[in-house]
Formats: structure tokens, sequence, C-alpha cells
């Protein structure tokens, strides 16, 4: 038993001014194929397909409710009508003059400071020790080596005839010495680890040693900014510091160029304001997460090495993750569905894109054809696709998934795969596959 023909819809949510909009009435009953009409015309910009009752376009005039009739109506004559109304919101306002110059200026100061700091950071040298030039017992200048750096150590004492020296208890060359100065290199083994080395310096083979240490420690940093400093910090502070600022600069760059662009056109609107006042600190938490996981392996870099290659290349995907940020968080969301695949089941969200409909009716040559692909879950507007193509003389419309026409020759029992991908950021995307058969 047929059921009588009926429209579902009783509201229509809002559309946006200058955004596309798309919504599928929604009818049961009545006898395929359906047709839509609507008295008065919906809102500038906006029409209804009369064959899948989509109501699709982009307004261009704001409205603050429209009324207007819906017509449904099968082949067997069966018809209904319903009032429902549109409003038009115009979320959009051009941004005043001052606060587009006063934006500028703030990126502008956001890049400048980011620039002076991060040069700051790379630039700075530690401060060169103090040589006593007189001694009156052993002393070695310096007295502290950064782990993992080799250098030279200057060694102090009131008189050498034949210095014979040994660190750690093993012999060493002197590089040069006079009567008061003995200059020694330290090796690659010799600060390998953290801890103390042993200095031992006879004036002569014949006299006993003198004896005092050298303390290896973490490599430091010596940051000077400007007049002020240096301060000593630890190099993966420093690492940490550069990433940010590179984040933060390549960000506030980024911005600038859009808000130029923008205002260039004249499409500045008021409500991107706090999008750009927050740039530099998006950039910032950008790079620090690609930081974070680069330094945790998940990425092709070492998760050791601070210096060399490695810090070019930390700044350099800092600079891009900042620069990119919109980006880099759908390449976050990744990461973080490859690590803990989450699964959510709560209701009121707007879930992946999937296609209900599971089987389509047989066609017949000559007889007009119409079937609407249903979909739920997505973010509009959708777009369908299918392969291989359908019969001659049918189509299938991306923008409403209706399959409509009229068979113009008969084929056999076929298999076709439709797929629809929505606008979600990333997009989503399913396909179903389905037999149609067209008889004579």
């Amino acid at each position: 038993m047929t059921l009588v023909l009926s429209i579902d819809t009783t509201s229509l949510p809002a559309a946006i001014l200058n955004r596309p909009y798309q919504y599928v009435l929604k009818s049961t009953g009545g006898t395929a194929p359906l047709k839509w009409s609507v008295m008065p015309s919906l809102p500038v910009g906006l029409g209804l397909d009369g064959d899948s009752g989509t109501i699709r376009g982009t307004p261009t005039s704001p409205s603050i409710e429209s009324s207007f009739t819906l017509t449904v109506s099968d082949v067997a004559g069966g018809t209904d009508q319903t009032t429902l109304s549109l409003a038009v919101l115009d979320n959009s306002a051009p941004m005043n003059g001052w606060i587009a110059k006063a934006l500028t200026a703030y990126l502008l100061i956001a890049t400048c400071i980011s620039a002076l700091f991060i040069y700051s950071l790379w630039s700075s040298k530690p401060p060169s020790p103090a040589y006593p030039q007189k001694v009156d017992a052993l002393t070695v200048v310096p007295s502290e080596v950064d782990l993992g750096i080799s250098q030279r150590i200057l060694i102090l004492a009131p008189s050498f005839a034949s210095p014979q020296v040994k660190i750690n208890n093993v012999d060493r060359t002197p590089l040069a010495f006079d009567q008061e100065h003995i200059i020694v290199g330290l090796t690659a083994t010799d600060v390998a680890t953290v801890g103390p080395l042993v200095v031992a310096v006879a004036k002569d083979s014949a006299s006993p040693p003198e004896y005092t240490t050298i303390s290896v420690i973490p490599a430091r940093f010596y940051w000077k900014i400007f007049r002020y400093g240096p301060w000593q910090i630890e190099t993966e502070t420093q690492l940490l510091l550069l990433v940010l600022l590179v984040g933060a600069f390549a960000s506030s760059v980024y911005a600038l160029k859009s808000l130029g662009d923008y205002q260039g056109a004249n499409q500045l609107e008021q409500s991107w304001t706090l999008y750009y006042l927050i740039q530099p600190l998006e950039g910032c938490g950008a790079a620090f997460i690609f930081y974070l996981l680069i330094r945790a392996g998940f990425f092709p870099a070492s998760n050791t090495a601070v210096t060399g290659g490695s810090l070019f290349g930390i700044c350099a995907i800092a600079a891009m993750a900042g620069m990119f940020s919109d980006m880099a968080f759908m390449k976050f969301r990744e990461v973080f569905q490859t690590l803990f695949r989450p699964q959510d089941a709560r209701g009121g969200k707007i879930l992946g894109v999937k296609i209900n409909t599971t089987t389509l009716p047989n066609g017949r040559v000559g007889t007009p054809y119409s079937q609407s692909l249903v979909s739920t879950g997505g973010v509009a507007p959708l777009m369908w696709s299918v392969t291989p193509a359908l019969p001659s003389g049918l189509t299938l419309s991306s923008a409403t998934g209706v399959i409509s026409g009229t068979p113009a020759t008969a084929t056999t029992k076929s298999t076709y795969s439709f797929t629809v991908t929505d606008c979600g950021a990333p997009p989503t995307t399913t396909t179903n596959t389905m037999s149609l058969e067209i008889v004579p």
C-alpha cells in the first residue's frame, strides 16, 4: 500500500550571507518521481531543485525572515503543501580602517620582535673566561667544560721546567708551554661523560705532581639580548625557545600576507579580528606540538641531537608548522587517530558522511527514472560521483545525489560504485556498491 504523500520538513536552518547553502527537503509516501515547487521565490541567490527537493545556492542579500509555500506532487496526482520561513543572516561586516591598521602594526611588531629574539638566540656566544697573569698555586682555565665539546685548557703554575701532564692518569703531551703556562687539548673521551677530570702536573720528571680538577657539566648556552645578559641556559632550552619564536615569526609573516591580500581585495571582515590577534600564539602552539612529536620520534628526525643540521631541520619544521598552522592541526589529528584510534559514540555531533541507500529499483526503457541517494552525517555541501558511467540516458547529480533521466537502452544487471564526499576539514568520504538493471 502506497502511503499518502506528505512533507516532513517543518523548519529550515538559517542561511549565512555569501556562504554556500544546501538543504534537502524531506517527504514520505507518494509514487516516485516527485516534483517540488515554491511560491513566492526563495531569498536572492537560492533556488529549489524541483526533482530532488534541494534548496541550494549562495544568498547574496540579507533578510530577517522570508516565508514561502512549498508544494510536492507525485505521478499519481498526490500533493502536499507546507509554509516555511528562511532567514539570511549577515555575519560579516567590513573591518574598520583603524582596526586594520592596528592589526598590521601588531603583526609587524610581533614579526620584528620574534626575529630579533631568534637572532639573539642563534648568535649569542659564551663569555670569554678570565685568564690570570700570575698565580700562586696550580690553576686550570676554564674550570668547567661542556659535555661533548672538545677544547683546549690552560694550566698555570708559578714555574715550570719540563712539565709532565696527566689527565685522569693518562699522559698528555702539551701543545705549548713556557715557565708559567701550559696548553693541553681535551679529547672526545675526556668530555664524553659528566663528572670530574683529574689534572696532575709535575714541574719535571723528578718533581712530585700537583693535582686539581676540571668539571665536565651538561652543555650550556649563554643568551644575551642586546646589552642584557648573558644568562646561562641549557642547549635544550635554547632549542625550545627557538622553536617557539620561529613558529611565532612564521605565523606573523603569513598573517601579514593574508591581511594585505584581503584588505587589497576589500574583503576584510570585522569578525576576523580575533583570528589575526591570536596568530602569533597559534604559531607558537603549533610549532611546540610539532617539536614534541619530533623529539618523541614520531616524525623522521633525530630525537637526541640538538645541534648542527638537526637544529636547522627542527627550526624549519617549526616555521612551517607556524606558517600553516591550520593544516598542521590536521596533521596532529592524524597522528592522534593513528596512535589512539578513538571511537566517539556521543550524540549531537557531526559524524562522517555515510550512504544509507543500499539498493536501486530497476529502470525501464523509455520511462522516466528518478531515485535519490540518501546520506547522513558529514559537512554540507556534499559531492557525489559514480563509476563506471550509468546506463545511457541516466545521470547522477553531483550536488544532490539524484539519479534521473530516461533510460534509452536495456542493460543487464550491472554493479556501480557510488561515492559521496563532504566538506569537512579534513573531508570524509564513503562508497557504496549497488546494482542497477534497465529492462525493456
